[in-house]
């Protein structure tokens, strides 16, 4: 019976294809999907990018009929498409060489992979795979039936691939991954986040489960509206969550009011930033027992990331303060702790001589313990963080040692000196007494 404890690594599996996303062609590497200050482009389509000439090369195969579309297109190819055909590639040329890629974990292969058709987006779905075998026809050996299976096996078992922070930059198709079943309570057990394409899960607390296909995973974030949580897992993954705390919620649920039909089209409108975050202040007040605490943690969380901007790093503060009482994704809650300690910086509470001191410190430790439960002490983030806490906290230790180095030797010299100064004044006294006997003797 497999048992974990909190932090440590469950499954940790590569993708059997993955795809960058369209709008992150030109800062993430094409093959590990990893941003890196250098990149190097693609020398025939000048759209990809690579880190390294290695990952060029190993996502040579992979990246050759894209690459020749990418040239020829005559607009821009989206994620989908070009997702689809990169996995089409990879599964014609196992085909070819007469071999089956399979999970580590639980041997599932691509043929395992259901491939539901629903009523209601049927058309779409039949729409974009004529779109995509246009494409390809005449590059590949290939039929409009295995570009619409491979069309709607992305659609329901891939993931979007993620940053720490939760920013989308790609999607991957993991055939461990697609063995574990939904579930929203299963948000505060475990935790999913990537290593550059590679899908990690973790523990975040101590359980035990008598099989590791019995596990669940959350594929929506537990802190949306019960109703958005239904309508994305209807969308995106073709399934009902019948958990204990989507079947509570929804007998008390009930339709987005009008002041959260604000928000939304506040929030995602695009104008000014003055002006949102003055009109954000103007419906604040009647937002506090109103609305859904999703949406309180995103007015918070924007008005600190505004109020950063325009430089009012106090109201910074109080605004990231409150979204962390009501933020529920813990993506979400790590850029939060980032708006925190920005501002704090900002206002020099990092140096140990201010009375704020203490605050950033603790700040500082809850990010660290955040990002080990959620990325593991070896993750590259996490190793940052953690050199600056231990930088302040051995300077905060240094600095109370040499305080009270100070105070010690300043209690010891006016010691020295009173002990000094009563020599001085017994030597004078006696120089006084000897001069005196002298007149009196003459």
């Amino acid at each position: 019976m497999p048992c974990f404890l909190a932090g440590s690594e469950i499954i940790r599996c590569e993708p059997y294809s993955w795809c960058v996303r369209t709008n992150r062609l030109s800062d993430v590497c094409s093959f590990c999907i990893k941003q890196k200050k250098r990149l190097q482009f693609c020398e025939k389509c000048s759209v990809a990018v690579y880190c390294s000439d290695k990952c060029q090369e190993n996502d040579y195969v992979n990246h050759r009929l894209e690459c020749s579309l990418l040239r020829s297109a005559t607009e821009r190819l989206d994620t989908t498409t070009r997702f689809c055909i990169r996995t089409l590639t990879l599964k014609k040329r196992e085909i070819s060489l007469g071999r089956i890629t399979r999970g580590e974990k639980f041997r599932k292969t691509l043929a395992d992979l259901v491939a539901p058709l629903w009523e209601g987006d049927q058309e779409d779905k039949v729409r974009n795979a004529k779109k995509i075998f246009a494409l390809i026809q005449n590059r590949m050996k290939v039929t409009l039936r295995e570009v619409l299976v491979c069309l709607l096996q992305l659609h329901v078992h891939s993931i979007a691939v993620e940053d720490y922070k939760g920013a989308p930059l790609g999607r991957g198709l993991y055939l461990d991954q697609t063995e574990f079943d939904h579930s929203c309570e299963a948000e505060s057990r475990v935790g999913a986040h990537f290593d550059g394409k590679i899908f990690v899960l973790r523990a975040l607390q101590n359980f035990r489960v008598c099989s590791l296909a019995k596990i669940r995973m959350s594929f929506v974030p537990r802190s949306l509206p019960v109703m958005r949580r239904q309508e994305l897992l209807a969308q995106e993954f073709y399934i009902q969550c019948e958990c204990a705390s989507c079947l509570a919620e929804l007998q008390v649920c009930r339709r987005e009011n009008a002041i959260e039909r604000c928000l939304r089209d506040l929030l995602s409108a695009d104008i000014e930033m003055e002006r949102k975050f003055s009109l954000t202040l103007e419906i604040l007040p009647k937002c506090e027992g109103r609305v859904h605490s999703y949406y309180l943690s995103k007015v918070y969380g924007n008005l600190a990331s505004f109020s950063n901007s325009l430089g009012r790093y106090e109201d910074g503060i109080e605004f990231a303060a409150k979204a962390l009482q009501y933020e529920g994704d813990l993506r979400l809650v790590t850029g939060l702790f980032e708006e925190l300690l920005y501002a704090m910086n900002e206002l020099e509470w990092n140096d140990f001589r201010k009375s704020n001191f203490g605050l950033f410190l603790d700040t500082l430790q809850s990010h660290k313990r955040l990002l080990e439960s959620r990325l593991g002490k070896d993750h590259k983030e996490t190793e940052r963080v953690s050199r600056v806490y231990f930088f302040y906290l051995t300077r905060s230790y240094v600095s109370s040692k040499m305080t009270s180095l100070h105070e010690m030797l300043r209690e010891k010299l006016s010691f020295v000196s009173a002990r000094l100064l009563l020599v001085a004044r017994v030597a004078m006294n006696g120089e006084g007494g000897v001069a005196s006997k002298r007149t009196n003797s003459r």
